[in-house]
């Protein structure tokens, strides 16, 4: 079809006026029409087309900036959330340093612990030294002469003791005393 309405009847030039009028007048059509014909014509002036277009760009512009304004943010809470719980650490004395922090943290990522807290008692219980166990264990040295005598009375007389003895330190130990 010719760009030009050279060679098109009155009623041909009529009809496509119509249909030109009708597209840029209805509301549902007005926009992609104006489109259509700055695509066509990059030259014609469309001032509605032209401000769109400008609005487009600065909405786009101002989604791009309020996201990484957001993701900042994030990255800020999440920052200062990790500062506090170590904070926290060290105050309620479950954390000495930065180094033991590193260990709790090192922990945290390696056992899929998400609490600080968790991870610190964890830590503390792999890494603290084993309470000295108290010498509960006394040698008993009977008195000189009962061992004498002990010696003296024969095998039978040695077991009977060395069983009364047994029951007695059982019976203490059943009682709590250790020495």
């Amino acid at each position: 079809m010719s760009e030009t309405l050279e060679g098109l009847s009155e009623e041909q030039i009529r009809a496509l006026a119509e249909t030109a009028m009708s597209l840029g007048n209805n509301p549902g059509t007005r926009r992609d029409f104006q489109r259509l014909v700055k695509k066509a014509h990059p030259d014609v002036n469309i001032p509605e087309i032209e401000t769109d277009e400008r609005v487009a760009a600065l909405e786009a512009s101002f989604n791009t900036r309020l996201s990484e304004f957001e993701k900042q943010q994030k990255v800020a809470d999440a920052t200062r959330r990790v500062t506090e719980k170590r904070q926290e650490l060290i105050s309620k004395g479950l954390a000495k340093d930065q180094a033991e922090i590193t260990a709790i943290e090192k922990i945290m990522v390696e056992r899929g612990v998400g609490d600080y807290e968790v991870a610190a008692t964890y830590y503390r219980a792999q890494n603290q030294p084993a309470a000295p166990t108290p010498h509960a264990i006394q040698l008993f040295e009977p008195p000189k002469d009962e061992l004498k005598m002990l010696r003296e009375s024969g095998p039978g007389e040695l077991k009977r003791h060395a069983i009364n003895l047994a029951h007695q330190v059982a019976a203490e130990f059943r009682a709590g005393k250790t020495g």
